[in-house]
């Protein structure tokens, strides 16, 4: 996360969890986070919270951690995978913009979007690998970070990039299952699913990113 920004607030994510406290610049390129052991999307997501996010009311009790949000999970049969989603909060009663929406192999959440057969983008012979799938990714715009995680208790890659003028900028994860590479990913934008006050899109993807479980 950037400095300044609050960090995403995860329940018995493991692993995913050590690193939430990492800052990185998106708008401008930050130092690589080579010293760090294991990255996490909400190293990453929580920075465009305040350029992104809709302004609370004068009135509305700011919640950037996400304290207020009721979760409720989600469970993907086709994809093999749960992931907790905002399905209301203590200002928001209904959050249909958070809902997830499911079309054969992948899922998107607001911005965020989740392909299960990401490993489809490698030419013929190349293993199925979340590196594989991330260096093809990477070849199409301009790389800022690059670090190991773990999602769902499976080791995975990273990545922070830019691609373009001001707030072109985005995040994705890549981790193997099952044969295949899942690709989490978003890019910057107009961020409709915000939760709570002060808690928007990027925290949520972070939140539901770390939630992940595979079933198999």
């Amino acid at each position: 996360m950037l400095p300044s920004v609050a960090r995403v607030r995860r329940v018995g994510s493991g692993s995913f969890v050590a690193a939430i406290s990492l800052s990185l610049a998106v708008c401008t390129p930050a130092e690589p986070l080579s010293s760090v052991p294991s990255a996490t999307p909400s190293a990453a997501v929580a920075s465009v919270t305040a350029s992104s996010s809709p302004t609370p009311s004068p009135t509305e009790v700011l919640d950037p951690e996400g304290k207020t949000v009721d979760w409720a999970t989600y469970r993907s049969d086709a994809l093999g995978i749960t992931f907790e989603y905002p399905r209301s909060s203590t200002t928001r009663p209904a959050l249909p913009q958070c809902a997830p929406r499911e079309l054969d192999r992948s899922i998107f959440l607001d911005r965020l979007g989740i392909d299960g057969d990401a490993e489809k983008s490698l030419s013929p012979g190349i293993p199925a690998t979340a590196d594989a799938v991330a260096d093809k990714y990477v070849q199409r715009v301009n790389l800022d970070t690059r670090d190991p995680t773990t999602v769902g208790g499976r080791p995975g890659v990273i990545v922070s990039y830019h691609s373009g003028g001001l707030n072109r900028f985005g995040l994705a994860v890549f981790v193997a299952n099952g044969g295949h590479v899942y690709q989490f990913a978003w890019d910057a934008g107009v961020f409709e699913c915000t939760p709570a006050p002060g808690f928007t899109g990027p925290g949520v993807y972070g939140h539901v990113i770390g939630s992940v479980r595979f079933l198999n």
